[in-house]
């Protein structure tokens, strides 16, 4: 996966894009980027505490992804 800085944009393997979710934060000097699942309790808790801190993050969630972009 590669991470490209001008908008925070990931590329899968095969080459096509994510977009990941942006969430504002107070906190924006450097970039956050979480891959997380839907369902997994600890990517709750720690999108719950970089808020709680007011850091600026974006995340993608991968078992939400197309078939495709789940490689």
């Amino acid at each position: 996966m590669s991470v490209i800085a001008a908008g925070v944009v990931t590329e899968n393997q095969k080459g096509e894009m994510l977009e990941p979710i942006h969430v504002d934060g107070t906190h924006a000097k450097h970039s956050v980027l979480l891959y997380t699942l839907s369902t997994c309790g600890w990517c709750r808790k720690t999108k719950a505490l970089l808020q709680e801190l007011g850091v600026a993050y974006d995340y993608v969630y991968v078992d939400l992804q197309e078939d495709a972009n789940k490689d």
